[in-house]
């Protein structure tokens, strides 16, 4: 019990206090507001709202960032022990309210990532999963996770890059290229580039994750 609290505890923790704030670089944002705060003069408060606290925090970033291998293992560990423990109903509020501030990252904000936006992008996949699993396996809980969900809304990022960084499979069809070639046909005229769209919103993601763990199959008696 212990150890499944410290667990999420350290998820959250790392997740809201070191990743969302190395990838939006907004770590600075924060410290700079503290030390104002606390400066007594003018001269002081103007110094400090300078540029040496962001760079300095910049340099942070980089070992910070290199924790996140370790977080997704927890994290794909997470939704493993959701979908096959009990937990109580304290703890499933806060896994799942832990991971949907993942959503929160901008993919395109950082540079801290050397551009490469499948970084960020895989910590939000890992969040779905948790979401999803804890979706489909308590049912009870799912109005406290769609009120959750509808109040980070006004803290997505709304970078056009960020916002379709969902990678979307060509597996349900035949074979892969005849689902692209139907897709190309139908969808491709509505698109004002024409082109076959390959990723799709993680908002959108996670809306379809949830209605699809909502499904049951069906038991037929013989």
């Amino acid at each position: 019990e212990d150890a499944i609290q410290d667990s999420i505890s350290l998820m959250r923790m790392h997740l809201f206090k070191h990743l969302i704030p190395s990838f939006n670089q907004t770590g600075h944002v924060m410290a700079s507001a503290d030390q104002s705060a606390t400066s007594p003069g003018k001269k002081r408060r103007r110094s400090v709202e300078g540029t040496a606290p962001a760079k300095d925090l910049k340099k942070v970033y980089k070992p910070i960032l290199k924790t996140l291998d370790p977080q997704l293992i927890l994290m794909e560990r997470m939704a493993t022990l959701v979908e096959n423990l009990p937990l109580d109903d304290q703890q499933v509020v806060l896994v799942t309210s832990g991971a949907l501030k993942a959503l929160e990252i901008d993919c395109n904000a950082s540079t801290a990532t050397n551009g490469d936006s499948s970084l960020p992008s895989q910590l939000q996949h890992a969040a779905i999963a948790i979401i999803t699993a804890a979706f489909r396996r308590y049912p009870s809980h799912r109005d406290t996770v769609l009120e959750d969900l509808f109040g980070i809304i006004p803290s997505l990022p709304t970078g056009k890059r960020s916002l379709r960084a969902f990678p979307v499979r060509y597996s349900s069809a035949a074979s892969p290229s005849a689902l692209q070639d139907f897709n190309a046909q139908t969808v491709g005229p509505l698109l004002s580039n024409g082109n076959v769209p390959h990723c799709i919103q993680m908002m959108t993601a996670v809306i379809i994750s949830l209605i699809q763990a909502c499904v049951v199959r069906p038991a037929f008696e013989v």
